[in-house]
């Protein structure tokens, strides 16, 4: 009996078919994960250098006297922000944009207008200054996650997205 088993668990241990299967299952969660990691940062690279270009564009358009000569309001330039950002992405309900006039540049104050639960704060600042004042502009992007795969590691926002921002600080020119 035990010569018997001896037989049948070395032909068991010498035998390799299924082997490619099981090799491919232990395998194949990893590499999704690791493939969506990439997508998810890809894409949230993407949208981050596509607000830096809109908000960088339309800071540009308060430096020159632009949005001050052509009596610009705060949802002007909302519009003109998300004018140049793809339409991949519903701008008009995801973004928000603060334009500020500086006293002097001695730290600027800057701070999330995030809540401690993760609400968003939507209370509008909107000063164009005159010729030679220091502004600073910021657009907010509420970002929803492809695949979610780093939720844990990320805070985000009560609504489940990620809060991606870009600023630019300038001082105007003579207009």
């Amino acid at each position: 009996m035990r010569r018997g088993l001896r037989r049948l668990s070395r032909r068991i241990c010498r035998d390799q078919r299924g082997a490619t299967g099981v090799e491919f299952a232990l395998l194949i969660i990893p590499l999704l994960f690791l493939l969506m990691g990439i997508m998810e940062v890809s894409m949230q690279y993407f949208v981050s250098g596509a607000l830096d270009a809109a908000v960088q564009r339309t800071a540009r358009l308060i430096r020159t006297g632009q949005a001050h000569s052509q009596n610009m309001t705060i949802s002007d330039i909302r519009s003109a922000m998300c004018s140049d950002i793809l339409n991949l992405f519903d701008c008009s309900s995801n973004s928000y944009i603060l334009v500020d006039t500086l006293d002097n540049l001695v730290a600027p104050t800057y701070a999330l207008p995030v809540e401690a639960n993760g609400d968003f704060i939507s209370t509008a600042t909107f000063e164009l200054g005159n010729g030679h004042s220091y502004v600073m502009v910021r657009g907010y992007f509420q970002f929803a996650p492809l695949f979610n795969v780093f939720g844990a590691l990320s805070p985000g926002l009560s609504n489940g997205k990620r809060l991606l921002v870009a600023s630019a600080l300038f001082r105007n020119e003579p207009f």
